[in-house]
């Protein structure tokens, strides 16, 4: 799964949770994803 798909995952509303289950996820690629969401919605470029 790249960010992309995850915030759009996310802007549709499917919590963390969702998507680990949906897309069989670790949870530290889950976690991942979340911390390059929360940067996204900061707009902080990392």
């Amino acid at each position: 799964m790249t960010i992309e798909e995850y915030i759009n995952s996310k802007d549709n509303g499917q919590s963390l949770e969702e998507i680990q289950k949906d897309k069989l996820l670790s949870e530290a690629t889950v976690w991942t994803l979340e911390l390059g969401y929360q940067c996204y919605l900061q707009k902080v470029n990392i």
